[in-house]
């Protein structure tokens, strides 16, 4: 990404500033300022259950991203004056942008990969160096509100003097990151604020003298979050699950899932054997995401229609996650143009291998890991998709496609093999900890909805940096399969030290 020069006028009417890292030293006697920000570092709430999220908080805990998910090139940074981001449409539409500037970041450190659960965690630390604060529009006699966006340059979108908090609240992006999003083709993930908390109260803070005559401002507690979530199909199961290539012509390469005779049993006996071949996401928001986040406390398109929503703020056990399509009703009988791998259309891909996340795929590569002892599969990388309590589920919400062979006592031959294609519906909030039945085409409903099946709030949808992590509980004789589905936040990294 091109970052531009600053362009240090005397007027306000000018786009944001941009640095790299071949800026000039600071020079004795100028003012700087460092700002730590880090990712969702201790948003921290009561579960269900122990691992079933009430509302978008941590659900099953937290789990440290890899490389590629937490890699920060540079971010922008945005500061207004005012009461804050939920000021009303009008004060919003009268506030103007002081300053924004985008800094190029190095790395100083990195975790490894896990499932830390930590409240604190710091998943990667950057630094852009320093950064001078004079020559800036921005006044050190004065409070600032901040919003932070990672990974993409707003420099040219943004006009310091001109540009209002108004605008800025309805920017989106028509991509939460580089490559497909499917398996683990993603990189470069934008992230944006998570809280509109933080003061940059000039007059409030001492600077530290660095040198002869160098005086550093340094603010912290800026929290950003992945505007995607992450999809993952994890083996666990009640027994060891393993990756079984084909041995024979009718034979396929999948893994091998013990059965069991019943819904009661606790270890599956049957002799029967069910080989999971590939997965697949459907209903997926391929379309555009808001940089800031929002919520509603009201739970129906009618309802809310008319209310402004909240920016910045964490779900409660009342609140409403709102897409960037929920200013219209979600109840047409028919998929929305953004989603993409729509559930009518993968019905139809089943015997299509490119069309699928075929797992001997994902063994050739070597693309999973091993978690709590089982291979763990990402999936994908969807933006957000919340739906109304009385949206079609079969239209609106997003799911996952699970593809196998289910063998009669084990014997690999056209008799005893029939081929099995089950859906299930991703769950954000479950209404228990239990497993959820997924059902085959014939049982696929059009017309059912939240409403309909008395689920709460946030039952169904995709939420930002969550990780939502499928694994089958329960296959029975009745060739029935069940799912579990956990939810995670992706850990918090922190960008240690920004000056500017």
């Amino acid at each position: 990404m091109l970052l531009l020069t600053a362009l240090l006028t005397a007027s306000l009417l000018v786009s944001c500033y941009g640095y790299d890292e071949e800026d000039e030293p600071m020079d004795a006697g100028e003012r700087y300022i460092n700002l730590r920000i880090a990712v969702s570092t201790d948003n921290l709430s009561a579960t269900r259950a122990g691992e079933i999220p009430a509302w978008g908080e941590n659900g099953d805990g937290r789990e440290a991203g890899f490389e590629r998910e937490n890699a920060v090139s540079g971010v922008t940074v945005i500061f207004y004056q005012g009461t804050g981001i939920n000021t009303s449409a009008t004060d919003a539409g009268n506030t103007k942008i002081d300053f924004c500037a985008y800094y190029s970041v190095t790395l100083d450190s990195r975790d490894s990969q896990g499932t830390d659960e930590s409240p604190h965690k710091d998943e990667a630390i950057y630094t852009t160096g320093n950064r001078p604060l004079n020559g800036t529009p921005l006044d050190i006699t004065k409070s600032y509100h901040i919003i932070v966006v990672a990974n993409k340059n707003l420099t040219s979108e943004i006009v310091a003097g001109t540009t209002t908090l108004a605008q800025v609240r309805e920017m989106m992006s028509s991509q939460a990151y580089n490559g497909t999003g499917k398996g683990i083709d993603a990189s470069r993930f934008i992230m944006a604020s998570e809280e509109d908390n933080v003061m940059i109260n000039f007059s409030a803070t001492t600077p530290v003298l660095e040198g002869s005559d160098s005086f550093i401002y340094s603010f912290s507690g800026i929290r950003i979050e992945r505007l995607a979530a992450r999809i993952d199909f994890w083996t666990k199961y009640g027994t060891t699950v393993n990756y079984m290539p084909k041995t024979t012509g009718t034979d396929v390469d999948g893994y091998e899932y013990r059965v069991y005779k019943d819904d009661i049993e606790t270890t599956p006996t049957s002799s029967d054997i069910f080989k999971l071949v590939a997965v697949v996401p459907f209903n997926v928001n391929k379309g555009n995401e808001y940089y800031i986040k929002r919520t509603s406390e009201l739970d129906n398109f009618a309802a809310r229609s008319a209310e402004t929503p909240l920016y910045l703020t964490h779900e409660t056990n009342t609140s409403w996650v709102l897409d960037c399509y929920s200013n219209a009703a979600k109840i047409a009988a028919e998929h929305p143009a953004h989603l993409d791998n729509t559930l009518t259309a993968v019905q139809g891909l089943a015997d299509i291998d490119y069309k699928w996340l075929f797992f001997k795929d994902v063994q050739a590569a070597n693309k999973k890991y091993l978690l709590e002892g089982a291979d763990n599969i990402i999936v994908g990388y969807p933006m957000e998709n919340t739906i109304d309590d009385n949206s079609p589920l079969y239209y609106h919400a997003t799911g996952l496609v699970i593809y196998g062979y289910y063998y009669k006592d084990g014997i690999r031959d056209a008799a005893h093999t029939t081929k099995k294609v089950y859906y299930g519906y991703l769950r954000h909030q479950g209404e228990n900890s239990s497993n959820y039945p997924a059902v085959e085409a014939t049982d696929l409903s059009t017309t059912e909805t939240i409403n309909s099946l008395s689920r709460p709030d946030m039952n169904f949808g995709i939420v930002r940096n969550n990780i939502y992590r499928v694994s089958i509980d329960r296959i029975t004789q009745k060739e029935r399969l069940e799912l579990k589905i956990k939810v995670k936040k992706w850990d918090p990294f922190t960008h240690e030290v920004i000056y500017m």
